[in-house]
């Protein structure tokens, strides 16, 4: 038994070398050789290589031949895992489709423990939903959305917010907020 925990022990930082010389030599545009060193740490289960090779093959480039239906797979493996990346990846390539949508929730429900670049993507996501559910013809839905956005900070939703409540009854704009204490964690 100490042998196997000693075994797992000696093979972490290996791991976390492969991932860091992948993230590496993707960030260099490297991306032929980053998809070498982050396949088997994807295929193992590892969020952020499943990311970064899932993005590669979307985009194709650099090396990489294009292949969507294997990105997409890669980037719900890493995105069920709760990478914010992978999910704000996962509503732009399928931006409009119901599967798309539910990844911006998602990544809008993680929002308030997010920060920086993953925090901004997940208020864009919330300003998508909400002008998506306005067109829909729900504008309590679409203000809850709004309101999510302007706190993630997301400045550009503020303006669609104040159109939108000068539409809006008091009661209308206490169910939307209502609403949105309950589309976030």
């Amino acid at each position: 038994m100490r042998l196997a925990v000693a075994l797992l022990l000696l093979a972490a930082p290996a791991a976390a070398a492969d991932l860091a010389t992948g993230e590496r030599l993707y960030d260099d545009g490297r991306w032929r050789d980053a998809a070498a060193e982050l396949t088997p740490l994807a295929e193992a289960g590892g969020a952020r290589a499943q990311f970064l090779l899932g993005a590669m093959l979307l985009d194709g480039g650099n090396g990489i031949v294009r292949d969507r239906p294997r990105a997409l797979a890669l980037l719900a493996q890493a995105a069920e895992q709760g990478h914010a990346g992978a999910m704000f990846e996962l509503y732009m390539a399928q931006n409009g489709r119901p599967e798309g949508l539910r990844w911006a929730e998602r990544l809008v429900a993680e929002g308030r423990r997010l920060d920086g670049h993953n925090r901004a993507q997940a208020a864009l996501c919330a300003e998508a939903l909400g002008v998506e559910q306005s067109r829909a013809g729900d504008p309590v839905k679409a203000r809850a959305w709004l309101a999510l956005s302007v706190e993630l900070g997301r400045a550009e939703a503020r303006s669609a917010l104040a159109q939108l409540d000068a539409t809006l009854t008091p009661e209308e704009r206490a169910r939307a907020a209502a609403l949105a204490a309950t589309l976030t964690r």
